[in-house]
């Protein structure tokens, strides 16, 4: 190829020491398949380090440092007259998660990585399950308000600290039929992502009523189980609730 179709990050060195997959749940979706994504089981500063010393060596300019604190970074990254990329660094659960990325993640994503930061693994899979769930279904938006009285009464029953809640949203199908068909499925999903791992152990349904269920998820290490409440809808849909995980909605 001419140098004007070559790619200037054809030579970015690649992390080869000790790696491994990235933490369960901690990449949003749309990067989980990425090539430029990896996991190290390396901490921070030492894979901070290799690129701070690679880089020049293969003709980048020092990496700049845009973001960052004791458990991630973001760098800027370029050669002379190239565009630049951005390397992400995380620590998460004992690994550092490399991703090389045409532009820095949003402040939204940054949040929401820190916040996952944090998790513990039951929580991270829990999470990152839900929010498959969101996306593969379509769920609509689900508000308190938008749930029928008698689902009111009975959260309000189950615990007086509705932000204990997280309301993840409403299928919302054509008709009842095709509503309660979704709702199977995504039950299904649940018991396929949840149980199949290592970390989850049994669930036990709750029918508190003909069209309130409680699905309760039990871990192997026996701590708090994970609740997810499917309650009707003013609307005719079935909304979904679960315990919150993240404390930023």
């Amino acid at each position: 190829p001419s140098p004007i179709d070559e790619d200037p990050f054809a030579n970015f060195p690649r992390y080869e020491q000790a790696l491994t997959t990235p933490p369960s749940g901690f990449l949003p979706s749309d990067l989980e398949n990425n090539e430029n994504v990896q996991a190290t089981q390396d901490a921070l500063g030492q894979v901070t380090n290799f690129y701070k010393t690679q880089l020049p060596e293969r003709g980048f300019q020092d990496p700049q440092l845009t973001k960052g604190d004791d458990k991630f970074s973001i760098f800027e990254i370029a050669k002379p007259g190239s565009k630049s990329r951005y390397l992400h660094l995380f620590a998460v659960e004992g690994k550092t998660v490399l991703m090389l990325l045409s532009k820095p993640i949003s402040e939204t994503q940054l949040a929401r990585l820190q916040d996952i930061q944090e998790l513990s693994p039951e929580e991270r899979l829990f999470e990152s399950v839900l929010v498959s769930i969101y996306n593969d279904f379509n769920l609509q938006e689900l508000n308190a308000e938008d749930v029928t009285e008698d689902a009111r009464n009975l959260l309000t029953e189950l615990t007086n600290d509705q932000e204990s809640f997280q309301w993840r949203g409403t299928i919302s199908a054509t008709n009842a039929e095709s509503t309660q068909a979704i709702k199977s499925q995504i039950v299904e999903k649940l018991e396929q992502e949840l149980l199949t791992s290592e970390i989850f152990a049994d669930v036990r349904p709750i029918p508190f009523s003909t069209d309130i269920q409680q699905y309760t998820f039990y871990t192997q290490n026996e701590e708090k189980p994970f609740k997810v409440i499917f309650v009707p809808v003013e609307s005719g849909g079935i909304g979904i609730i679960t315990d919150r995980v993240i404390n930023r909605s």
